[in-house]
């Protein structure tokens, strides 16, 4: 069974404090879809490391919202833009399949490399 590591609750009141939502519907889904990618780099359930746990669920979350809405778009970050010939170049590297797996790994392990959690094995 899939244990999710944050609620809608948490998402709006302890993670965002007060910030408008990036997530405004189907929150419950993302936050599946995170603790799913967290428990493959990590090597047993958070215990006493539940708040950091939702909090990386909610920042993985926001992620993956973030690349199914702009991995099929052109709605990356401008890194840049030139007004006389009309044309902008947009930052994509999180939106690549594997950009955006390099992404929510990198979430992670800031969240946990101090904990003794993180899986540390091969294909990390």
């Amino acid at each position: 069974m899939i244990m999710v590591y944050a609620d809608e609750d948490f998402y709006l009141n302890q993670y965002l404090l007060g910030r408008e939502p990036l997530i405004t519907t189907g929150f419950g889904y993302y936050a599946r879809a995170a603790s799913q990618d967290m428990d493959r780099y990590l090597n047993d359930r958070p215990g006493d490391y539940q708040e950091i746990a939702s909090l990386c669920c909610c920042e993985v979350a926001e992620a993956i919202f973030r690349y199914e809405k702009i991995s099929g778009g052109t709605k990356a970050p401008l890194v840049s833009y030139s007004n006389d010939g009309q044309s902008g170049q947009f930052d994509m590297t999180n939106y690549t399949k594997e950009g955006h797996q390099r992404n929510v790994y990198g979430i992670i392990r800031r969240h946990f490399e101090d904990t003794g959690l993180l899986f540390m094995g091969v294909g990390g």
